[in-house]
């Protein structure tokens, strides 16, 4: 069964108003001499209409909507980060997690039997590995809704784009459209397993972040700092880049990644990288967040 969206439930009574009063218009003279009276609720409609997703958020944002026993069942048990919160926040992580997945487009590229270019049946557990990643980024933070980058492109596997068409890659941020592009199975493999795979969810989102953030102090890292950062995680600086093949991948989301993924090695190694980012991030990732 269809659920109705919020704006819905204004709309179509409305609609059923103006049918109403265009019917009795008709019957009553036959020549629908009242039927003025039906421009007020179809102008309400109209409205309505335009405002919908903004009437849908902000009910949303009140009334956030609940994740199917599926996923729910699948962060429980595939998502170390959601594992490691206290009850309260996991119910924040899952609130974010919907509202997320609600307010922004996912899309999948069509078969080229197809006359679109993309489909907007994305797999929800995609949909969950992708928003996941952005909700743990800014999980201490107000803003987690990562505007401008409301479109999000899951590709099966690696592949060609028009910013990089030489290298199949498993991930991209093109801030020109405020695109995000990820290789499905590389999106899944560092969701489910990001202490061995390098995440290229949080990696994605944390150029996102830097992009939309300006007025942030990043920590200056010179090259020199990839062998720290290889020390925390045991993943070379070629290991990363090849992950995502891509000709550079940046020092900094990098970091960012390590300091999600790896907080306590970090901690030890990078001390003041660390409590720099400590301090952007408004958390320490080593507890619960409160």
């Amino acid at each position: 069964m269809t659920r109705f969206k919020p704006h819905q439930y204004f709309l179509y009574p409305l609609l059923l108003i103006t049918l109403v009063v265009l019917a009795f218009s008709f019957m009553k003279d036959g020549e629908g001499g009242y039927a003025l009276y039906a421009a007020f609720p179809f102008a309400l409609c109209a409205g309505v209409y335009v405002m919908s997703p903004q009437i849908d958020w902000q009910f949303y944002l009140k009334n956030p909507p609940e994740l199917s026993q599926g996923i729910r069942r699948f962060i429980e048990e595939r998502f170390l980060f959601y594992q490691n919160l206290t009850t309260e926040n996991k119910q924040k992580f899952r609130s974010r997690l919907s509202l997320y997945t609600v307010g922004n487009e996912f899309m999948r590229p069509a078969p080229p039997s197809e006359d679109v270019r993309v489909r907007s049946d994305v797999p929800e557990d995609l949909k969950a590995a992708a928003a996941a990643c952005a909700v743990q980024l800014t999980f201490g933070l107000p803003d987690f809704m990562m505007n401008p980058f409301e479109h999000i492109i899951i590709y099966p596997t690696p592949f060609p784009s028009p910013q990089y068409p030489q290298y199949f890659h498993t991930s991209e941020t093109y801030v020109q459209d405020g695109v995000i592009l990820f290789s499905a199975d590389a999106l899944m493999e560092g969701f489910i397993n990001p202490g061995y795979y390098y995440s290229i969810g949080l990696h994605e989102y944390s150029k996102a972040f830097i992009f939309k953030n300006p007025q942030i102090v990043l920590p200056q890292l010179g090259r020199h700092i990839w062998q720290n950062l290889e020390m925390i995680s045991s993943m070379s600086q070629y290991k990363i880049a090849s992950r995502i093949n891509l000709p550079d991948v940046g020092v900094v989301p990098v970091a960012i990644h390590h300091f999600f993924t790896f907080p306590q090695r970090f901690k030890e190694l990078l001390p003041d990288v660390y409590q720099l980012f400590e301090n952007i991030f408004n958390q320490n990732p080593l507890q619960p967040n409160a």
